[in-house]
């Protein structure tokens, strides 16, 4: 199936590219915009190249004292979306999730508002009015996206780097594509999931961008759909005369 795309290591590179093309597509952010690849988050964070290490804290002080403003003031005032990837519901193994409140492929983005094990053990839970918040900026911009667990209570669990970052006093919560067979040699996510990842962390980035991209869109959606109930259009071609143009954008 052309819509899915099966590869080893999709978590957490299907997150870790979106979020370093949103920065790079960043142009005049309306705030200082970091984005942090990360070391050793599949063994617990540990070293000094973990987020459990001061790195980022220190990094934000140098920051935060170039402009000459106290380290603990901005942290507090700063925002995060924890790149990281949720368990999509596999039908082949459904006894290991809740259906009800799990992710699924091609679903859009998911947001996990708090992993862990054993119900809400070893993790962040992030509060209902960042929740809220960020669900209002998706919906601004049609973003589509879920709200999944991680795996069905008492029968998986499992952690992301959230609580080291939402413990420097920063809302954080977790926003990242489902994945079929995670932590499998061989593991499936879905390109459009994968295109909304990009999209949500290029809004968190650069609020600017919002709703004027979002609008264009909606134009040229319009056009094609009159085009096909007018004329009868089903196939259309996407084309321009150089490259980096955005055709892959408006095709997907």
């Amino acid at each position: 199936d052309r819509a899915l795309i099966g590869s080893y290591g999709h978590d957490d590179r299907v997150c870790a590219y979106p979020a370093a093309m949103a920065a790079f597509a960043t142009e005049n952010p309306e705030y200082t915009a970091i984005t942090v690849l990360t070391d050793k988050e599949e063994t617990g964070s540990d070293g000094n190249t973990g987020l459990q290490s001061s790195y980022l804290k220190y990094f934000i002080a140098y920051l935060a004292k170039a402009n000459g403003l106290d380290v603990f003031e901005v942290l507090s005032k700063s925002e995060c979306l924890s790149a990281d990837v949720n368990a999509a519901f596999d039908p082949s193994f459904p006894e290991v999730s809740e259906r009800k409140n799990c992710s699924f492929v091609n679903n859009g983005v998911v947001i996990t508002k708090y992993t862990g094990a054993r119900g809400k053990s070893g993790t962040s839970d992030a509060s209902a009015e960042y929740m809220g918040k960020i669900r209002r900026m998706l919906n601004a911009n049609d973003v589509v996206w879920q709200i999944g667990e991680l795996g069905k209570v008492d029968a998986g669990g499992g952690g992301t780097v959230a609580m080291y970052v939402a413990n420097l006093d920063i809302d954080t919560i977790d926003l990242g594509v489902p994945v079929l067979s995670m932590h499998a040699p061989y593991e499936t996510v879905s390109k459009i999931d994968v295109k909304k990842a990009n999209i949500s962390k290029l809004l968190i980035t650069d609020r600017n961008v919002g709703l004027p991209f979002i609008e264009t869109f909606k134009l040229i959606r319009t056009k094609f759909e009159n085009a096909k109930l007018k004329k009868g259009y089903s196939v259309f071609s996407i084309t321009s005369s150089t490259e980096s143009e955005g055709k892959t954008t408006c095709s997907t």
